[in-house]
């Protein structure tokens, strides 16, 4: 039987109150994000009720309503949708399962590539919903220094901390290498579930302008803290040679991208990984940091 949260959503939407709504976990979201199955047809529901929460769900239920079926990527059909002052919900369109970052083969990745070149190449959209400053831009405008320290300190990368943290105006400039372009704004497998052989995108709560190395950093850093290894290099030439850009300023820009990222990110989620992750994780930034003190001295 569903929840109370459930049952007011789809009598907000209008569909029966007594389907099978299963609750879809691994989302670090605070939204409620369900597979139920209604009129024959496999759909997920996401139901957003707190405000900060709610925000992001009227974000996203605007580019489904005005970009969707523009953008140059294949992404969930929006079936119905409800924004009240309690309430946004939205029912999309269900597309097969995520796969996990290790499992995806070389081509896979390269093809992926073209995809994201393509999303990044995307006409800049008007409006003022699209553009917001990513959270990775936010934190290098007002770094929180103490998040770094208290969780990096105590890690074998304390040595290195300062000097990156003496000048965290390098970082912004490094990763302003690379104009902004349209981005998902959280891009990894675990929001790219596989319809046949399509990957379809999904999430886009934060979507918007951005750096493109925003993107391709929450790829490769998720990838690797899940215990894969993309080919790198391979990513790189592809979405360069796509774009027509140069893959020097993009290395500089998702060197800062990768760098900020963990420096002030991987703090908050470190914990919900287990000791060989964040061990290894530790190990990929230190490596990070030689490869940012070669490029700054």
């Amino acid at each position: 039987m569903p929840d109370k949260t459930v049952t007011a959503a789809l009598e907000a939407l209008g569909q029966p109150t007594d389907i099978d709504a299963v609750q879809l976990t691994g989302s670090m979201s605070q939204s409620g994000v369900y597979k139920v199955r209604i009129n024959n047809l496999d759909a997920v529901l996401k139901i957003n009720s707190a405000r900060h929460e709610q925000d992001l769900a009227r974000h996203e239920l605007a580019f489904y309503q005005s970009l969707a079926t523009d953008v140059p990527v294949q992404t969930p059909q929006l079936l119905q949708a409800v924004d009240t002052d309690q309430l946004t919900v939205l029912l999309l369109t269900a597309h097969g399962q995520t796969r996990p970052a290790a499992d995806w083969d070389d081509a896979d990745w390269l093809g992926l590539a073209r995809e994201l070149a393509e999303l990044h190449s995307f006409p800049v959209p008007d409006g003022a919903p699209w553009n917001g400053t990513p959270w990775l831009e936010s934190i290098l405008q007002q770094p929180p220094f103490e998040v770094a320290e208290n969780y990096w300190s105590h890690t074998p990368a304390s040595p290195s901390l300062g000097a990156v943290l003496d000048d965290t105006d390098l970082l912004g400039a490094a990763l302003a290498a690379v104009p902004r372009c349209f981005i998902h704004g959280d891009c990894h497998v675990g929001n790219l579930p596989l319809d046949g052989p399509h990957v379809v995108w999904v999430d886009w709560t934060v979507t918007g302008m951005g750096y493109p190395a925003i993107d391709l950093a929450a790829l490769w850093g998720r990838a690797h803290s899940d215990g894969a290894d993309p080919p790198y290099g391979g990513i790189l030439n592809t979405y360069t040679r796509h774009r027509g850009i140069d893959a020097d300023d993009l290395r500089r820009s998702m060197l800062a991208a990768l760098l900020a990222t963990l420096l002030f990110g991987w703090p908050e989620y470190a914990h919900y990984h287990s000791t060989t992750e964040q061990g290894r994780t530790t190990q990929y930034f230190i490596g990070l940091l030689k490869d940012w003190h070669n490029l700054t001295t």
